[in-house]
């Protein structure tokens, strides 16, 4: 056994210069190792291929839906939730990067995966990027020697595709919004590995494709006011959280317009202020 997953690892290696098709063997193998604890494996070898095959259309269509069915059918974004276990946390963050893959060719109509998406499966998606920010226990961001964990930034890879995506609706935005207001107020430490800023550029496309208008930017940004009321702050963990909030704010205030904006600015600014 162990020979032949040597063999079958030499071959997708191979694989990141040839660019040759995968064979059902190969596929398999990515689908049940997305979560290996060896980073060369997880991040560099099998995620990368996950990029290149989408990318360059070399997965059939057929082995396209095995790759979506096997994520649904075994939930692996939000595979136990309830506990932090490494194995079990990169297993959700890759998910939640190949996830991304998928949802951002669903909606280019130049691919040949443009809209390889039942609607079903979409809202399956869409609804599971939400949960999934929301209820993530696991913030880890780098991990000797398991690499780059990164839970929070990949769940954002996710969420920045779904807020892109033509078909979202409102009611998903508002999903959206509302895990990433629990995701940041459960925090007990300051983001080292500008996790904020992933999230923010969440909203800046929800700002720029307007999904999120300005007035409903701004009642966000009160929801966190309103939490971390001046008493609150006593608790260092409230302080860290907030400072996570604020991090991310001022890095969208950084990047967003000007004269089309001017009030979610000061309502950044205000939010710094307290």
């Amino acid at each position: 056994m162990l020979k032949e997953i040597k063999m079958i690892i030499g071959n997708l290696k191979r694989k990141i210069y040839q660019l040759d098709g995968f064979t059902e063997e190969e596929l398999v193998f990515m689908l049940e190792n997305i979560g290996h604890e060896n980073p060369e494996i997880r991040d560099e070898l099998i995620y990368g291929l996950f990029c290149e095959g989408f990318a360059k259309e070399l997965f059939s269509i057929e082995q396209a839906n095995t790759v979506i069915q096997y994520l649904l059918q075994n939930n692996l974004l939000l595979k136990d939730m309830d506990k932090i276990a490494i194995s079990s946390t990169l297993v959700r963050s890759f998910s939640a990067l190949t996830l991304a893959l998928i949802i951002y060719y669903d909606d280019q109509n130049a691919s040949k995966y443009y809209r390889i998406l039942t609607a079903e499966e979409r809202d399956r998606i869409f609804q599971s990027g939400a949960e999934h920010i929301a209820n993530e226990r696991d913030a880890t961001g780098y991990l000797a020697p398991y690499g780059w964990v990164h839970t929070i930034a990949h769940s954002s890879e996710l969420l920045l595709a779904i807020a892109g995506h033509s078909l979202v609706n409102e009611k998903i935005t508002e999903d959206i919004l509302n895990g990433i207001y629990k995701m940041f107020i459960k925090q007990t430490e300051v983001f080292r590995d500008r996790e904020e800023k992933r999230i923010g550029l969440v909203l800046i496309e929800m700002l720029e494709k307007d999904r999120l208008s300005i007035t409903g930017f701004i009642s966000w940004i009160n929801q966190f006011a309103e939490y971390y009321e001046t008493s609150k702050l006593k608790e260092v963990k409230d302080f860290r959280s907030k400072e996570n909030v604020a991090n991310m704010l001022n890095f969208i205030w950084l990047l967003i317009g000007e004269e089309e904006v001017r009030e979610g600015k000061e309502a950044v600014k205000g939010f710094n202020t307290f």
